[in-house]
Parts: structure tokens; C-alpha cells; sequence
């Protein structure tokens, strides 16, 4: 999801929530797939993943 999120590949980013991918995992960095696409500019991915459910309120997680 992260991957597909920062590259703003949506077509694959589509195909793994169709098969049931969690919209909000946190990688290592405390980051969700839809704070690294807003991150990194992929507005397609933002959009699909609002349009799915993805939780708009989870925070950045820092680790000091």
C-alpha cells in the first residue's frame, strides 16, 4: 500500500483494495498509506483512499 501510495500507482493501489487490503497500515516510519501520498503529492491515490475509508484522523507517529 505504501509503495503504491508514494508512486501514486492508483490502478495497483485499486487492485489491492479490491482484494482486501487494510487501508491503514503504519509503516515503520509511522506513517499511513494516505499520509504518504499526501506526502508525496499522488493526489489519485489520496482521493481513492478517502473514497474507501481510509482514516483521515490517524496522526504521524514520532519516535524520538
Amino acid at each position: 500500500m505504501h509503495k503504491a501510495a508514494k508512486k501514486d500507482y492508483d490502478k495497483v493501489l485499486r487492485l489491492l483494495i479490491r482484494h482486501g487490503a487494510f487501508l491503514d497500515p503504519i509503516d515503520q516510519s509511522g506513517s499511513t498509506p494516505l499520509i504518504t501520498a499526501s506526502s508525496q503529492g499522488a493526489t489519485n491515490c489520496v482521493r481513492i483512499l478517502l473514497e474507501h475509508g481510509a482514516d483521515h484522523t490517524i496522526a504521524l507517529k514520532v519516535c524520538y
